[in-house]
């Protein structure tokens, strides 16, 4: 995977590479199961590989529209991940970090290789207008 930012670990990322993905995928599923944390997380490396979307992480993950937690209209576009004497503080956020240390090690065999994902809630059976067949979603 040639355009991913090498680092000293099996992680393919950078530090702030893998910051800003743990920090995406922190605000896009904080509230969901482990595997839709995954989801986000492929999401995002599915789309770092692919030639339709930039060729870069920052570039991926602040695509206009595509990761609402980035949206000055969204409430979680002022939100971070909590820490306790620099170290992450909750379950989620030690799960969101899981999550992208999975999907970005380079041993990762990939599952789904979702460009797109949709959590939708309980009881609620209606696909975004966004959702193509054309589009592989997760």
């Amino acid at each position: 995977m040639s355009n991913v930012s090498a680092s000293k670990s099996d992680n393919m990322l950078a530090d702030y590479e893998f910051q800003m993905a743990v920090i995406t995928v922190w605000r896009q599923a904080r509230g969901e199961p482990f595997a839709v944390k995954v989801a986000v997380a492929e999401t995002i490396r599915t789309r770092l590989e692919s030639e339709a979307w930039p060729d870069n992480l920052l570039g991926v993950i602040l695509e206009p529209y595509q990761f609402s937690c980035f949206l000055a209209s969204d409430p979680n576009v002022t939100k971070f991940p909590p820490m306790k004497n620099g170290e992450p503080a909750g379950r989620a956020h030690r799960e969101c970090i899981a999550a992208v240390s999975t999907v970005f090690d380079e041993r990762w065999p990939g599952q789904h290789s979702p460009t797109h994902y949709h959590a939708l809630p309980e009881g609620h059976a209606e696909w975004p207008k966004w959702a193509h067949a054309d589009r592989e979603i997760f």
